[in-house]
């Protein structure tokens, strides 16, 4: 095993918008052509999401470009990454951080999130820094696998921050696929800050990735004159169910396990039929999808920074296992296997 995770941290912006608020509020202008969008935002499983902006009607209704959302970006990123990265860190000193990683498909800047946050929060100059950028919702597992390695080559305690503001990203167009796309985004951040040493809490024992090559099309998210655009097919729930299961079981028998062997879940609520295929698909029960419904109702979908939200819902006892699932571009899938552990 590489990495016990020690604390956990997330944060919201002070705008939070009741899901048909928004719609009534602030979308109708670009949406109320389409028979079929109020009835999106009206399913019960998201009932409040969070955004940066304090008016996203007034935001929207000037068509900023990439500059202009992007500087909003750069704005309001970095502080709420810092109220992340200090919940996770407990008190702990930052200048106790050997790594660093900053995960956000949302925003760029130079110098980025990375350097802006140990800057900010005072850590080590002889710090590693990395930041990801571009790879979407399962991104918080690459970061997560980028602080093991660092722990596995001498690092004593990493730290991976997760920012992102979805929310930016509004497109006007009315078809059904973008509007769903827009009733499940939301802006938040989150972190973990994980430890080579033994001692109580998750231990990670291992994870795993899959792409599904031929898929890709599936789900897009490309850089346009007026922001990032989001292409969400609604057969991804489908290629999900029918993948998972197959995938789970054969990484679970290289440790002697079973699905029914893993007692809590987290797994990244892409959208309310993804979650409601996975369960089938997986056997699970209500109580075991609590924490990822929990989070999608009260939160939306926040991209990458979502699955640390769900794990600090996970509650657990001495030898139970957990596993934590996140999908993105690719389709790529991504696992995270812990087990909670007493001194």
């Amino acid at each position: 095993m590489t990495g016990r995770i020690v604390g956990v941290g997330t944060a919201l912006p002070g705008n939070a918008m009741a899901q048909q608020t928004l719609y009534a509020r602030h979308l109708v202008p670009y949406f109320g052509g389409n028979s079929r969008a109020e009835k999106i935002f009206a399913n019960p499983a998201i009932a409040t999401r969070h955004t940066v902006l304090a008016d996203p009607g007034a935001f929207y209704a000037e068509s900023p470009g990439a500059g202009a959302r992007n500087a909003v970006f750069a704005r309001e990123a970095p502080g709420l990454a810092r109220r992340a990265a200090e919940r996770a860190l407990g008190g702990q000193p930052p200048d106790s951080l050997d790594a660093l990683i900053t995960v956000t498909c949302t925003g760029y800047m130079t110098p980025g999130l990375d350097i802006l946050l140990a800057q900010a929060l005072g850590m080590r100059p002889d710090l590693r820094r990395f930041g990801l950028g571009g790879m979407g919702c399962y991104a918080a597992f690459p970061g997560l696998n980028l602080a093991r390695s660092a722990l596995s080559a001498g690092a004593r305690r990493a730290l991976v921050v997760c920012a992102e503001l979805c929310t930016l990203h509004f497109q006007p167009d009315a078809n059904t696929d973008n509007i769903v796309s827009t009733s499940l985004f939301a802006d938040g951040a989150s972190a973990i800050a994980l430890s080579g040493e033994d001692g109580p809490g998750w231990s990670i024992v291992d994870t795993r990735t899959a792409t599904l090559y031929d898929t890709g099309e599936h789900m897009t998210w490309h850089l346009t004159d007026t922001g990032f655009r989001m292409s969400l097919s609604s057969y991804v729930p489908l290629i999900l169910r029918e993948a998972i299961g197959d995938w789970l079981a054969a990484w679970l028998a290289e440790h002697g396990l079973t699905i029914a062997d893993v007692a809590h879940w987290g797994i990244h609520p892409g959208g309310p039929r993804i979650l409601d295929h996975l369960q089938e698909a997986l056997g699970l029960s209500e109580a075991q999808m609590t924490p990822s419904r929990e989070v999608l109702r009260t939160c939306g979908n926040m991209s990458s920074a979502t699955i640390f939200f769900i794990l600090n819902r996970l509650a657990a006892s001495p030898g139970e296992r957990a596993l934590l699932l996140a999908f993105g571009p690719g389709l790529t899938l991504e696992g995270a296997l812990l087990e909670w552990r007493e001194p």
